[in-house]
């Protein structure tokens, strides 16, 4: 069944509800004052699930030492206050995050978005970046491959730019509805090479697309071969 919110979308505005209110930027400085401490989560699954089983369970996983303020405004998706901006940052740094092996996808707080206007499609993932030639172990490398997946954050090298080991870890944004990559064609000096890819905290996804959004029942291409 279609929800309210839908059915007013389609409505035509009479003269009353066609009326502007005005807000001054001031009157939002209590909430902004809180909002710097706070940040927008939604846990990415099909089914409802209840505010203190997501409560509980993250505050065990985040090990916080005061209780958080943790607040439903859609389903599965929460105002959560920090105690401090502190607390804030690791917890975005730390992204992402899994909640019963579904992606708890974490945005900053906008006093100015609308609950159902905030993309929740994107998020931070780590990815290794396995069989890399030891010359290509580099911050510049794991910024040209992992930009032809999605948007790079940050790649795990030291300070000369250069990071040795089984892998190279690139930090990036992925959209959740795409395809997950598994790896790309590296040409080094007319040699081709496969990079595979292994994703860090990699939650449920669809065995059918290979997305993460969505679970087995509503796959767009169920019944495909």
């Amino acid at each position: 069944m279609e929800d309210l919110e839908g059915i007013w979308e389609r409505l035509n505005l009479n003269k009353d509800d066609n009326t502007l209110i005005y807000l001054q930027l001031e009157d939002l400085e209590k909430i902004s004052s809180r909002g710097k401490c706070s940040l927008v989560g939604k846990v990415c699954s099909n089914r409802k699930i209840g505010r203190e089983a997501v409560y509980s369970t993250m505050m065990k996983i985040w090990k916080v030492s005061k209780p958080l303020s943790f607040v439903e405004i859609r389903p599965n998706t929460f105002v959560i206050t920090f105690v401090n901006q502190g607390d804030r940052r690791r917890k975005m740094e730390g992204c992402p995050w899994l909640f019963e092996n579904h992606m708890f996808v974490l945005k900053l707080f906008d006093e100015l978005s609308q609950p159902n206007s905030i993309n929740f499609d994107v998020a931070s993932m780590w990815v290794q970046m396995h069989k890399m030639p030891l010359g290509c172990m580099t911050r510049q490398t794991g910024v040209l491959i992992g930009s032809s997946v999605g948007n790079v954050l940050e790649v795990d090298a030291l300070e000369d730019d250069v990071r040795w080991g089984n892998y190279l870890r690139v930090k990036k944004y992925m959209d959740l509805r795409k395809i997950i990559a598994r790896g790309r064609i590296m040409n080094l000096e007319g040699q081709k090479m496969w990079v595979p890819f292994v994703y860090e905290k990699l939650p449920k996804m669809c065995f059918k697309c290979k997305c993460i959004l969505h679970g087995e029942m509503r796959c767009a291409r169920q019944g495909l071969k």
